[in-house]
C-alpha cells in the first residue's frame, strides 16, 4: 500500500514538473518574438541631400539622404521610399560630433545597404552604412 501511494505521489510530481515545463517553454516563446530577423541586404550608395536643424529638436541635426541600389532591383517594400533621414542608434537627430567624425556634408557619397526584412518581425527596411561604424 505505501509502495503504491509513493508511486502515485511521484508520477502525480512528475505529472506536475512537466506542465511547469511546457508553460516555461511556452514564456520563452513569447521573449523570441522579433528577436531574430533575417534581411535580404541590397548593396548600393547614398547621397546626402541635406543637413538641417529640426524645427523643435534637441540640439542635434537631420541629414537627409538618397539611396541607389548597384543594379536594378524589385523591392520587397516599394512603398518605403529611397529618400529619408539618416538614424543613428535609434535617433533621428544626429550629433554635430557624429557629421564632423564621418565627415557628413551635402553632395557626399557613401556606401549603403538597402536591408529589407524577410524573416521575423523587425523594422521592415534599414539602412546601413558601413562606413559609420563606432
Amino acid at each position: 500500500m505505501k509502495t503504491k501511494a509513493i508511486l502515485l505521489s511521484l508520477l502525480l510530481c512528475i505529472g506536475i514538473w512537466g506542465c511547469n515545463d511546457k508553460e516555461a517553454e511556452k514564456k520563452e516563446d513569447i521573449h523570441k518574438k522579433g528577436g531574430s530577423c533575417e534581411y535580404n541586404i541590397i548593396k548600393g550608395k547614398s547621397k546626402i541631400l541635406s543637413i538641417f536643424t529640426p524645427e523643435k529638436g534637441r540640439g542635434g541635426k537631420y541629414v537627409k539622404f538618397h539611396f541607389t541600389p548597384n543594379k536594378e532591383t524589385k523591392y520587397l517594400y516599394p512603398n518605403i521610399k529611397d529618400t529619408t533621414l539618416l538614424v543613428v542608434n535609434g535617433q533621428r537627430e544626429i550629433s554635430e560630433e557624429f557629421i564632423n567624425k564621418h565627415n557628413i556634408v551635402v553632395g557626399k557619397i557613401f556606401k549603403c545597404n538597402r536591408e529589407e526584412i524577410t524573416e521575423g518581425t523587425c523594422s521592415p527596411v534599414i539602412f546601413r552604412f558601413p562606413e559609420f561604424k563606432k
